[in-house]
């Protein structure tokens, strides 16, 4: 066993006795959030979502900003790549970073509250569904992370229809399924290196309506910007999602091709581009 499969083997058993840690000390709750740690980051608060109707706890970084006057702000919810989460709400600042720093520096003049969730490195953002088991449930990060959000809304004044999704590599992945699932739940999406399954035709009427920005980079090796096979899928990198949504005649979508950036395409767009002041612009029009 090599150096790398050993850190791997402690970071799922490490991962898997706090999971066990933290449902026996919350056994009582129905459901709750708990500090995870007293220490901040970048003045993210470092919590821990409980819910005793599920199998695993999930911990998140959540920043709140000033709001005297209990106004009704966005949410910005960010997914990193995969693994980068495991049970720390540390290790998705390393990816999620020039995110993080990024809306910090201008948070004055867009407020808004953050989540950050990290999933084990054995997980996926991806969510399937399956016919033989409950939606809702942990067998998949949309049943934890739905039950989570209903918590936000109703702990915080959270804007609903200014709700925010941007994720990188699977983390773009589970945004495209979060919006297949939850399509009137977002304002725009910024999927950045991600990719879809081949045989998913359907999801793409869920993304005709939702204000787009993908990013990908054309030498991505890790995610390849067109067709690909792993694990026995076959997927369709961004090159392909763009062109079958312009098809189809959608408008609302931004496109950043970069030449040469690999899989390094998400510090690069969030450092560079100008995406905080188009998010900020996108809102779900009733």
């Amino acid at each position: 066993m090599g150096i790398k499969e050993i850190i791997i083997k402690f970071r799922i058993n490490n991962c898997q006795r706090k999971i066990k840690y933290y449902k026996n000390k919350h056994s009582d709750l129905t459901d709750d959030i708990v500090i995870n740690r007293k220490t901040k980051i970048l003045g993210f608060k470092r919590l821990r979502y409980c819910n005793n109707n599920l199998s695993y706890t999930m911990p998140f970084a959540f920043y709140e900003p000033i709001n005297e006057n209990n106004k009704k702000l966005p949410l910005i919810i960010y997914l990193h790549g995969l693994g980068n989460g495991g049970e720390s709400n540390i290790i998705p600042f390393f990816g999620g970073f020039p995110f993080a720093i990024r809306l910090i520096k201008n948070i004055k003049n867009n407020p808004c509250y953050i989540i950050m969730p990290s999933i084990p490195i054995t997980e996926t953002f991806v969510t399937v569904k399956n016919e033989n088991k409950e939606f809702d449930n942990s067998d998949c990060f949309d049943g934890i992370f739905t039950n989570l959000l209903k918590k936000i809304k109703f702990c915080y004044p959270i804007d609903e229809n200014r709700v925010y999704i941007i994720g990188s590599s699977d983390g773009a992945m589970g945004t495209y399924t979060q919006i297949k699932f939850h399509h009137n739940r977002y304002a725009a999406a910024i999927p950045l290196m991600g990719a879809l399954f081949e045989n998913d035709k359907d999801i793409y009427d869920d993304l005709f309506h939702i204000p787009l920005w993908i990013a990908h980079s054309k030498n991505d090796k890790v995610v390849p910007i067109k067709e690909f096979s792993e694990n026995n899928f076959k997927w369709n990198g961004s090159d392909i999602i763009v062109n079958t949504l312009k098809v189809k005649g959608k408008e609302n979508i931004k496109y950043t091709r970069y030449k040469s950036f690999g899989h390094r395409t998400s510090f690069i767009f969030m450092f560079k581009e100008n995406w905080i002041d188009w998010i900020f612009k996108q809102t779900i029009k009733k």
